[in-house]
């Protein structure tokens, strides 16, 4: 007698994710109400939650892989150090799924755009604050005769750091408005998740550009850094070749103490526009317009053109309202590959007590975010001055 013939076991390779954009009959966020009222009478919720942070949300082994690239890119070698006062909670909260993270309709709001340019560094758990050694003073090599005495000079360090900070959202909302969802309540994950998305993301790029510091709860933003190389153009008529003098100056000026020159120069998208209609005695334009940095409808990290060579990015979490008067903007030259980002993922929650009277809930939108901005701060340029007050209009 013959056997039959043995067949292969089955494996599953892959199967499709549990909240997705075409699937109406889930919600991420009816879920997270529905675990934290109890009414998963089967455990159903808790279950699609627990398995989509599995599939999206644990990120701990992409972290470390994302990591290493970083350190052998940069060949900072990074050292974790767990402190009980600061350590993230672990419990309470779910991993927003990937394809939300991706909607973008939402409030009028800067976006992500100084977090886009620099290295950005996964934040693992257990992070209190972040200590970068970087060297002031560098060893010393030239060219020598034979048998001549090799040149000598010691290194000397510095410490660059930054503290982590939390950057928290919320949203309330009506609980008729999930348990009496005819779609599943999937329309409303898109609305509540990119507003808080996007309010979070605002939140980082006007710290990153304006940040005052551990001391009001922020991060030290570009404009706040001790020891960059600073410009002012002064005048109470602010002129395109005025301007254009000054910063071609510090672009100059920061070139020779970087010994690298700048490769990015931020500003407000309005300043760019107001060079961009200026004209000199002959009519003209002072911003020859390039179409080879057209942009599409969301803008991004797309240059707008160039200044003095240099591909011009606009971001709106520039404040107008630097200097004495508080009328001024800035313009900032930067080095990306200089600074560096910690970004831990996003956590979220469903809060049910404070709004309990009402039949309201509370989702909560936690992030831990560090930034180490000041390893070369020469290397960082910031134009200031009468010169760049904001003029009617723009």
């Amino acid at each position: 007698m013959t056997s039959a013939p043995t067949r292969p076991p089955l494996r599953v390779l892959s199967e499709p994710g549990v909240y997705r954009p075409d699937e109406t009959g889930f919600s991420f966020y009816r879920d997270l109400v529905s675990l934290h009222l109890g009414t998963d009478t089967y455990g159903k919720a808790e279950e699609r939650l627990k398995r989509n942070t599995l599939e999206h949300g644990d990120r701990s082994a992409r972290a470390e892989r994302a990591l290493r690239q970083v350190e052998e890119r940069t060949g900072i070698q990074f050292e974790r150090r767990t402190n009980p006062n600061r350590l993230p909670g672990q419990g309470g909260y779910f991993a927003p799924p990937a394809w939300l993270e991706e909607m973008s309709l939402t409030a009028p709001r800067p976006e992500r755009i100084v977090s886009e340019l620099i290295t950005s560094v996964p934040l693992p758990d257990g992070v209190s604050s972040i200590n970068i050694p970087r060297f002031t003073a560098g060893t010393s090599a030239q060219g020598g005769a034979d048998l001549a005495a090799s040149p000598e000079q010691d290194v000397t360090d510095a410490n660059a750091s930054s503290s982590l900070i939390t950057i928290e959202g919320m949203s309330d909302w009506p609980l008729q408005a999930f348990e009496q969802s005819a779609s599943g309540g999937g329309h409303l994950d898109q609305i509540i998740h990119a507003d808080l998305a996007a309010a979070a993301d605002a939140s980082l790029e006007t710290n990153l550009i304006a940040g005052a510091g551990s001391s009001y709860g922020q991060l030290v933003g570009l404009l706040n850094l001790s020891g960059t190389t600073s410009g002012t153009y002064t005048s109470g008529s602010p002129t395109a070749g005025g301007l254009y003098t000054a910063l071609s100056q510090l672009l100059g000026q920061t070139s020779d103490a970087r010994k690298v020159r700048p490769q990015v120069i931020l500003c407000r998208a309005a300043r760019w526009f107001w060079l961009a209609a200026q004209v000199d005695t002959q009519g003209r334009p002072w911003v020859v317009p390039n179409d080879r940095f057209a942009v599409g409808a969301t803008g991004g990290t797309m240059p707008l053109g160039t200044l003095a060579g240099l591909p011009a990015i606009s971001t709106e979490a520039i404040p107008a309202t630097l200097g004495t008067g508080g009328s001024q903007d800035a313009m900032i030259a930067i080095v990306p590959s200089d600074h560096l980002l910690f970004e831990g993922q996003d956590r979220l929650a469903a809060l049910t007590n404070p709004l309990s009277g009402s039949l309201g809930i509370r989702f909560n939108l936690r992030r831990y975010v560090g930034a180490v901005l000041g390893r070369i701060p020469a290397g960082v340029g910031v134009l200031g001055g009468t010169g760049l007050a904001v003029q009617s209009g723009w």
